[in-house]
This record gives structure tokens, sequence and C-alpha cells, in this order.
């Protein structure tokens, strides 16, 4: 079974115009509504993807059909959170579980039939897989929630959960909004 992970990026003028070139085992992939960027080292250890630029992803956009089947699951498997800027990671719900979002800036799971979302503009998408139990992680990371150490939380929560040992952890960091375009 595969484990999906997507974060979804409100789109950006730089994506726009045209992609800039990753760098440290980024590469760019062709989706069906455009390009997604994958980290090569996170992309061994759990399926994921950073979107940006063509999709909009409001929740009465027919777009998130898409991004669950590029992720591999059904529509009803998109675990989102109603981000607060806070340190608060939730446990994803299984299938049928609740189906709300909950408030928090990070969501864990070890089911593969799940996929975790997290939305950004500015603040910084981040991707945890552990190596060893296969869990994994999506983090929100604005300034609030980094001053609140939710990285720190998150991994917390892979190890109080799912035994995850930091050594074990592949973490990515996606793109965000730097003081160059602030």
């Amino acid at each position: 079974a595969t484990r999906g992970m997507s974060v979804a990026s409100i789109p950006s003028p730089m994506m726009s115009m045209s992609r800039p070139q990753p760098s440290g085992g980024f590469t760019w992939a062709q989706a069906p509504w455009g390009f997604v960027l994958r980290c090569d080292p996170l992309e061994a250890v759990a399926p994921h993807f950073y979107t940006a630029a063509t999709l909009r992803l409001r929740d009465d956009s027919g777009e998130w059909d898409a991004v669950a089947a590029y992720a591999g699951v059904d529509t009803a498997r998109l675990r989102l959170l109603h981000q607060v800027h806070g340190h608060r990671v939730v446990v994803a719900t299984p299938p049928g579980g609740d189906p709300d979002r909950p408030e928090a800036d990070a969501i864990v799971t070890d089911d593969p039939s799940l996929a975790l979302v997290v939305r950004v503009a500015d603040c910084a998408p981040i991707l945890m897989a552990d190596r060893r139990s296969g869990a994994v992680a999506a983090v929100h990371a604005g300034w609030r929630s980094t001053m609140q150490r939710i990285v720190v939380h998150a991994i917390d929560a892979l190890k109080r959960e799912y035994n995850a040992r930091p050594d074990d952890l592949v973490v990515a960091i996606g793109p965000s909004l730097g003081a160059c375009c602030g």
C-alpha cells in the first residue's frame, strides 16, 4: 500500500511566470493541472507533492477531486485542517471517522489510505515520514507556529503515536515566501 501526503499552496505570482529551478533533491513533476514539486529523498519513503499556482483549492471547487486522484486516494480520504497558527497536532481520523476539519497546524497518521493536506501562502509546508514505521506528518509552519515549536510537537506526536525515532525521519521543507518577496 502507498501512503499519500499532499501540500497545497495558494497561487503564487512567481509560479505563473516560470518555474524556478529547485535544488537540494527537489524535482518538478507533471500533474493533470500543472506542475508539482517533489522531494526525492522523501519520495523514497512516502508519496507526496507540493502544488502551486494553478489550483485555487477553495472548498467549493472541484479541484479537490483532482488532488485526491493524483494522491491516489478518494476525495473522502483527504485530511485537511482548520489551520490556526498554533502548535496543536492531531491524529488523522480513519475513513468513516470525523469528517470535520480539526483546529490544528499539523496532522499525523500511519494509515496508508489517507492523504494529509496543509495549505500555505507565505508559511512553510513541512512534510515528514518515518522510514521505519511508515508514519507521516504534514505541518503548516508559519512564524507563529514556528515560535510555538510546531515541528517539535509534530515529531513528539510521531514518537508518541507510532514509536517513530527522530533518526528515522525524512523531512522536507516546501516552498514558502521569503524576505525577498514580502
